[in-house]
């Protein structure tokens, strides 16, 4: 009985793909900035991060994306990633599925929020979700023998193929409703900062406000925010694009 009502499940959601799909309003949006500072205030930063914040610790975190041959999500500005991340150095490998769907200013060609979707591979209802905004139509998943989606085995069987990889160790602090990492990533030089707003059912542009607001009580006056993700980053560190911030204006005497 639970494996019909489990096949059926897949089988409603992959029917009904088209309506899943214009339910993409509903998916949680990320509220984060990105962004590197130098000079004086790469200290001051620091030492509010080892004085005020809760060190979480150094995840090593390897990253995988899949797209269709003819690159029909990287075409709608969407990202479907394996990560692999292991949590404070340590040897167990937790692995999830994420899927990622940037929404672009078409004045500014920059990105304005994006829709994210994770799930964790010890999850079936999380990677249902994830599979059914992909518009998988299938009517089983095989399983491991833990009783999980064998997610690896389903894309390397479907239409799914994998084209790059992105590997970092992500330094993270926690403060109040923050959570700040620290990136370096294999390939490009220096030090990647991401502040992420962990409060639910907040605007993004206000929530960003909430980011900047906190970077000025740092005592942060300016930062370097770029609006590429790591992926393009690292695909094509030429286009790197920083634009300078303001946060605190100078008085003049």
């Amino acid at each position: 009985m639970k494996k019909f009502l489990y096949i059926w499940t897949v089988f409603f959601l992959g029917w009904n793909s088209m309506s899943v799909v214009a339910m993409k309003n509903d998916i949680p949006k990320e509220i984060e900035i990105k962004f590197i500072i130098t000079g004086g205030q790469v200290k001051r930063f620091f030492e509010f991060l080892n004085r005020e914040t809760t060190y979480l610790g150094i995840h090593v975190q390897v990253d995988t994306y899949f797209d269709t041959k003819d690159k029909k999500l990287t075409s709608s500005k969407q990202k479907l990633r394996i990560r692999e991340e292991k949590k404070n150095m340590g040897k167990k490998v937790v692995k999830t599925l994420c899927f990622k769907q940037r929404h672009i200013n078409n004045e500014t060609k920059k990105c304005e929020s994006v829709d994210e979707l994770e799930a964790a591979f010890t999850n079936n209802d999380e990677l249902l979700n994830v599979f059914s905004v992909l518009n998988c139509n299938v009517l089983f998943f095989e399983k491991t023998k833990e009783g999980m989606i064998d997610v690896e085995k389903y894309l390397k069987e479907s239409e799914y193929i994998a084209f790059a990889k992105v590997e970092k160790n992500r330094a993270l602090y926690k403060y109040q409703c923050f959570e700040i990492a620290v990136d370096e990533l294999n390939g490009l030089p220096g030090a990647f900062i991401e502040i992420e707003l962990k409060e639910k059912g907040v605007p993004v542009q206000e929530g960003k406000q909430k980011i900047y607001e906190f970077l000025k009580q740092i005592g942060l006056k300016s930062i370097k925010e770029f609006n590429n993700d790591y992926l393009s980053m690292v695909l094509d560190p030429q286009k790197i694009v920083f634009d300078e911030i303001t946060l605190v204006k100078s008085v003049k005497k």
